[in-house]
C-alpha cells in the first residue's frame, strides 16, 4: 500500500507505537546489525523517487545513531558513494552489492540513518505502508 506522493512534508516521519528491535544485514552477511523503531505494522516507510533511491528500490525508515547497533562489520566495512549535494552518504556492501542504508550529513539530521526495510530479516516489505517523497526537487 503507497500513500500518495508529498511533497516533503514531515521528515523524518515520527516513529509510532511500541519500539521494537529488528535485525537485518546485507546478502551476504558480512554486514550484520540491529535496529529499534516503533512497530513497522504502525508506520511507513519512504519511498524516494531521486535517481539512487529509484535504482536501488530503497524503502526507508529512519533510524537515530542511537538505534542502530552493528553485529559484525562496521561504516568502514561499508562502500560509501555520495552525488549530488554529498549531504548523504549511500553504503552498500563491497562483496554483494546490497544498498543497506544512507547517513545523512543535512544540519539537523547529522548521522541520522535511512535504512532500507529489504534488508530487515522477518519483514513483509509489503505489509508495510509507503509513502512518496519527492527527493528529485527537495533539496
Amino acid at each position: 500500500m503507497t500513500t500518495e506522493p508529498q511533497k516533503n512534508s514531515e521528515f523524518p516521519p515520527k516513529q509510532h507505537g511500541e519500539r521494537v528491535t529488528y535485525a537485518g544485514s546485507c546478502h551476504c552477511k558480512a554486514i550484520q546489525y540491529k535496529v529499534t523503531h516503533g512497530d513497522l505494522r504502525e508506520n511507513v516507510a519512504t519511498e524516494c523517487n531521486c535517481s539512487i533511491c529509484s535504482i536501488n528500490g530503497y524503502a526507508l525508515i529512519y533510524i537515530r545513531p542511537e538505534d542502530f547497533i552493528y553485529e559484525t562489520g562496521n561504516d568502514d566495512s561499508l562502500t560509501q558513494y555520495r552525488f549530488n549535494s554529498k549531504m548523504n552518504a549511500h553504503c552498500f556492501c563491497p562483496r554483494c552489492g546490497t544498498s543497506v542504508f544512507a547517513i545523512a550529513q543535512f544540519p539537523g539530521l547529522v548521522g541520522l540513518r535511512g535504512v532500507n526495510i529489504r534488508t530487515l530479516h522477518d519483514v513483509d516489505v509489503s505489509d508495510i505502508k509507503k509513502r512518496k517523497f519527492d527527493g528529485k526537487n527537495a533539496f
